[in-house]
């Protein structure tokens, strides 16, 4: 059973490392029972995704949260390789070229390197598909016509 604090830091920082620099990861421990849990958010504490997972000890807590993060983890990179696409294919446009630089304005270095090349991939797949136009539909969004 881990009760060292240093020992519970470096595996937190551990899966902090595996998800991205921009994770959120605590343990929290309360008096009730059942009142501890890891908190994981792979995108920072402003985005979309939270994981938390109770337990009665820090290892049950770690262990479920490091499984629900390996399951998702997947949509969140594709997620995140489609946002970096369409930021490259805007920053073309504004800058006539995406470089490493602009793309740290919104991804850090750790993204950049791990998904850039997917990313710029899937922004020539995207690209591709012009020209572009807005097709017209009947009615409006509200589903009244």
């Amino acid at each position: 059973m881990i009760v060292d604090i240093a020992e519970i830091r470096a595996q937190l920082a551990t899966l902090k490392a595996e998800v991205g620099s921009k994770a959120e990861v605590s343990f929290t421990v309360g008096l009730d029972s059942h009142s501890a849990y890891v908190y994981l958010a792979p995108e920072g504490i402003l985005g979309k995704r939270r994981l938390i997972e109770h337990g009665n000890s820090f290892e049950e807590c770690f262990e479920k949260v490091t499984t629900r993060w390996r399951e998702c983890a997947e949509s969140c990179r594709a997620e995140t390789v489609k946002k970096m696409a369409l930021a490259i294919i805007r920053l073309t446009a504004e800058l006539g070229e995406c470089s490493d630089a602009a793309l740290r304005a919104e991804f850090d270095s750790t993204e950049v390197s791990r998904y850039g090349q997917e990313a710029c991939e899937l922004a020539n797949k995207m690209a591709a598909n012009g020209p572009f136009k807005i097709v017209a539909t009947a009615g409006d969004n509200t589903g009244e016509n």
